[in-house]
């Protein structure tokens, strides 16, 4: 008995212990830091001043970009809509501190307690509000360094090429840039980019590249990110229903004229291509700049649907004219030569009446001889349209091959031309106006 008494005493003694060092230690910590903060950010500190030694040199600044997910690319509107952050690193040497005199590793620190560069987002379609304004703590570490990770959901403008669609890739950048510091004052340094969700519903990432280039003498940061469009919806929605509809032109040629189906079904092909092609239109942007090849064909199957119709009138006017210069139509031609037909097969009844199996079989040899006739006649009509049904989908491959070829060439002939009518501009003249610029009006008179 007393063995387990002293057993519980030295229990409790121990947890005692354990939970007063504890309470010691986190005391001891935030009195460290509470130091710290002092020793860091008290008068002698400035969030204003560039983290510089020498006015000579920029801040070095390294820019890691991470896509997070794609949310839509707007093809009507041509905006890119997605979630990501941005990695910015940059080393500040009054915020160093010696860690056997304060040992912490690191701090976190609100936005306004120390400088941060005015990032935007520059191809953004929305207010180009910066990115300093969002309350994000930053990350200070004992050598001085600092990190920032600035995010949430951004729309910027994505110029679409539509030729391939839907079998096309896109390109949307993502430009970072300083609202005031120039590239004298604040120099950028890419240190590569990370894609976490490759899939969306009708995209696909293929990859993230990166570039630094330099427009009115401000540094600038380009992400640009590469997309492939999945096809397989597009393909039962429009190219499928194209397909088996203007495959229908060539077996209305088929059909006899006197079923009278001939004019309607050719028609209502027609009609069914209209709509289609109304579909594709509603798939596509306003662009005047290129044109989708998918509309080139739907365009080249309603010409034939045209050519289909053109046809079928043909054929019942040829017939009815054929018909019209014999006095009777086909089955009472055929009627009336049994009138005058002396073959035993046929029993007269009365005068005028002919028996009810000679018409029909009269009536059933006229009617395969038309169809076999009209048939023969329009052989001409269906080889045209197959051949060219054949020529508009061999034509349409091509173009997409070709432009694939084509469009990364011309997409990189305009960035440069872009860059180089960029220089032109006076720098001294554009710094000059965003230093002045309220920053409530700047979205109105940004020079780009």
């Amino acid at each position: 008995m007393p063995c387990n008494i002293t057993v519980l005493l030295l229990t409790v003694v121990l947890a005692c212990r354990s939970i007063s060092g504890a309470w010691l230690a986190n005391h001891s910590t935030r009195h460290v830091e509470a130091a710290l903060r002092q020793h860091l950010f008290g008068d002698s500190y400035n969030p204003y001043i560039l983290p510089r030694d020498h006015t000579a040199d920029p801040v070095n600044i390294s820019m890691q970009f991470t896509l997070n997910f794609v949310l839509e690319v707007d093809t009507i509107r041509q905006v890119f809509h997605f979630n990501g952050w941005f990695d910015a690193n940059w080393t500040d040497p009054a915020l160093a501190w010696d860690t056997d005199t304060f040992p912490i590793t690191k701090i976190f620190v609100p936005p306004d307690a120390i400088w941060k560069p005015d990032l935007f987002v520059e191809n953004s379609i929305k207010s180009h509000t910066l990115i300093e304004e969002q309350k994000i703590n930053l990350i200070l570490h004992s050598d001085g360094s600092v990190q920032w990770f600035p995010g949430g959901n951004f729309a910027t403008n994505c110029p679409l090429d539509i030729r391939q669609f839907p079998f096309d890739e896109q390109v949307c950048p993502v430009q970072m840039q300083t609202w005031v510091y120039a590239a004298k004052d604040v120099m950028f340094l890419s240190t590569g980019t990370n894609i976490m969700n490759r899939d969306s519903s009708e995209w696909t990432v293929l990859e993230v590249t990166h570039e630094k280039y330099t427009s009115f003498s401000y540094v600038s940061m380009k992400f640009s990110v590469r997309l492939k469009r999945r096809w397989v919806y597009y393909w039962f929605r429009l190219l499928m229903p194209v397909l088996l509809v203007s495959a229908l032109n060539c077996g209305v040629q088929v059909l006899p004229w006197q079923s009278g189906e001939k004019m309607g079904a050719s028609l209502a092909i027609f009609l069914t291509l209209t709509v289609l092609m109304t579909e594709v239109q509603a798939s596509l942007p306003n662009n005047a700049q290129t044109i989708c090849f998918l509309s080139v064909f739907v365009a080249a199957h309603m010409v034939f649907g045209v050519l289909s119709v053109f046809f079928a009138i043909v054929s019942v006017l040829r017939h009815c004219n054929r018909n019209h210069s014999d006095g009777t139509t086909d089955v009472t031609g055929g009627i009336g030569g049994l009138d005058n037909d002396q073959s035993p097969a046929v029993s007269m009844t009365s005068k005028g009446q002919v028996t009810s199996a000679a018409v029909s079989a009269k009536m059933a040899d006229g009617f395969k001889t038309s169809r076999c006739s009209s048939f023969l006649n329009d052989k001409l009509s269906i080889a045209f349209l197959i051949t060219a049904n054949i020529i508009c989908c061999f034509v349409l491959g091509f173009l997409i091959i070709c432009s694939g070829v084509v469009a990364p060439v011309d997409h990189q002939c305009n960035e440069d031309q872009a860059v180089d009518d960029n220089d032109e501009v006076d720098a001294d003249t554009v710094q000059g106006v965003r230093q002045l610029m309220p920053r409530h009006g700047r979205d109105a008179a940004r020079l780009h």
